[in-house]
């Protein structure tokens, strides 16, 4: 999924369709133009931890919440004679052009911000209310 969500997330609009004086649409169509921003925390998991990496490595906006850590690999599913018994062996590791595995790599925000468990409490959610400032700033 982060493949599929970097790439929908990196649309830049490079041309408008115009005939006379009237704009009908632009280009990409099918990819997101406007400013960004991720949530991340360190409840975040597996593609949890990838996406944040990818959207920090092509830059597509601003990562707000507290630092992910988590294995950034993939795992066979095994499973045994009874069906309700199965596990998972880590079997793929992800690594970027300078040779570093995400195993071992932890996703910085580039705000940090904590949900509290009294703001949590009272319904709030700080980090949402932090990305709606920071997208606010930018239109």
């Amino acid at each position: 999924m982060h493949d599929a969500l970097a790439t929908f997330l990196s649309g830049r609009k490079y041309i408008k369709f115009i005939p006379r004086g009237q704009v009908l649409g632009w280009e990409p169509g099918r990819k997101w133009y406007k400013e960004t921003v991720l949530l991340i925390n360190e409840g975040n998991y597996s593609d949890g931890l990838i996406f944040p990496w990818v959207y920090k490595h092509f830059q597509l906006g601003k990562l707000i919440g507290m630092p992910v850590a988590d294995s950034g690999s993939y795992v066979w599913w095994e499973t045994l004679q009874d069906p309700a018994l199965f596990f998972g062996i880590p079997e793929v590791g992800l690594q970027d052009d300078q040779g570093q595995f995400l195993e071992r790599t932890q996703v910085d925000p580039d705000i940090e911000v904590m949900n509290d468990p009294k703001s949590t409490a009272e319904g709030r959610d700080l980090q949402l209310e932090r990305a709606t400032t920071e997208l606010m700033k930018e239109n």
